[in-house]
C-alpha cells in the first residue's frame, strides 16, 4: 500500500474520533486520540497497537520514533496480526535486519495478506 494512502487513512481515522486537523495533530498537547489510542493499546487491543505504530512511523498526532513503531507492530505482529507483520517487516528491511524481515513477511503471507 502507498504511504500516501497509509497517511490519508491514519488521517481519516484521526478526523473520525475526534474532528482534529492534521494541523491541530501538530501542537504542543498530546491529542485526545493518541491519549484513547496509547490506553487501549496498553489494554491489549490489537487494532490500536497497530493504529499506534502507524502514528508513530508516519508522525500522525505524535513526534515521528520509529523506535515506538517497531515496538508496538512488534506487539501486534506477536498476535497474529497480518498487516502489523508487514509493516514490521518492512522496516525491519529498510534497517538491513533481513533475516527478521523474512521472518515477518512469511507470516503476513501465511495469514493470506495479499501484499506480502
Amino acid at each position: 500500500m502507498d504511504i500516501k494512502i497509509i497517511r490519508r487513512i491514519l488521517a481519516l481515522l484521526i478526523l473520525l474520533l475526534g474532528g482534529n486537523s492534521e494541523a491541530q495533530l501538530r501542537g504542543d498537547s498530546e491529542p485526545r486520540q493518541i491519549t484513547m489510542l496509547k490506553s487501549q493499546a496498553l489494554a491489549g487491543e490489537i487494532p490500536a497497537q497497530f493504529n499506534l505504530a502507524m502514528a508513530y512511523q508516519f508522525g500522525e498526532g505524535v513526534d515521528r520514533n520509529l523506535e515506538e513503531a517497531l515496538r508496538w507492530y512488534l506487539k501486534a505482529a506477536g498476535s497474529g496480526h497480518d498487516q502489523s507483520q508487514f509493516n514490521l517487516a518492512f522496516l525491519l528491511l529498510q534497517a538491513r535486519h533481513n533475516e527478521q524481515a523474512f521472518y515477518w513477511f512469511r507470516q503476513s503471507a501465511e495469514q493470506g495478506l495479499a501484499v506480502a
